[in-house]
């Protein structure tokens, strides 16, 4: 859900289906005037609002793919989009498993090669700019593996960073969400601890 300050609702929640994408406005967040669908008997798994742009009741599909793959892969569905501070640069996690990264405000976007050419990437499920990476996943508990602290595998379904604490990030996965305020360094990976017991959600 954002909060979207101009216009007559402050409040928009995007409701992705796998029937189309419905969007639901509010004053006061007690009640909802819900418009859709939009993309009709088309799954959606993943929207991202940006207050700074207008919301549009109109869509155009792009000639080219927005998010491609190289030839020796192909797009199943994109888990997740994140925006950033700069309004044109917007980053996609697909599934299989890859980021993609878009500096023309998500109409087209780049492979991170970095990561896609990852040792670990033919094992990790499918989740949500770097040339080179680590794993980062100290503390994570995946209970359902015969190993419950594996160094990776913990199917993280979402990494949320603290608007305010850029080193503080809340990683969650089936057991709940953790949380993390070290910065990771060369050699080292990350660690967290459990931030609440939840199942799911955002801390």
């Amino acid at each position: 859900m954002r909060h979207i300050p101009e216009g007559d609702a402050t409040h928009l929640l995007a409701i992705g289906t796998r029937k189309g994408l419905w969007l639901a406005t509010s004053e006061d967040r007690a009640e909802w005037e819900v418009g859709g669908p939009h993309h009709r008997m088309t799954e959606v798994y993943a929207v991202a609002i940006d207050p700074r742009r207008l919301v549009g009741t109109t869509w155009q599909e792009p000639e080219q793919p927005p998010v491609a793959f190289p030839a020796d892969a192909s797009l199943e569905r994109v888990w997740q989009f994140a925006l950033t501070a700069d309004p044109d640069v917007v980053y996609a996690g697909t599934q299989p498993s890859a980021l993609f990264r878009s500096e023309y405000g998500g109409r087209t976007h780049a492979l991170v090669e970095g990561l896609w050419k990852h040792p670990h990437r033919e094992q990790w499920g499918a989740g949500h700019g770097g040339s080179s990476w680590q794993a980062g996943n100290t503390g994570i508990r995946a209970y359902f593996l015969p190993d419950p602290y594996p160094e990776f595998g913990q199917c993280v379904h979402e990494v949320v960073r603290h608007p305010d604490v850029p080193d503080r990030m809340f990683p969650q996965n089936h057991h709940g969400v953790c949380r993390s305020d070290r910065p990771t360094r060369a050699g080292r990976g990350r660690r967290c601890a459990r931030a609440c017991r939840t199942a799911s959600g955002r801390p």
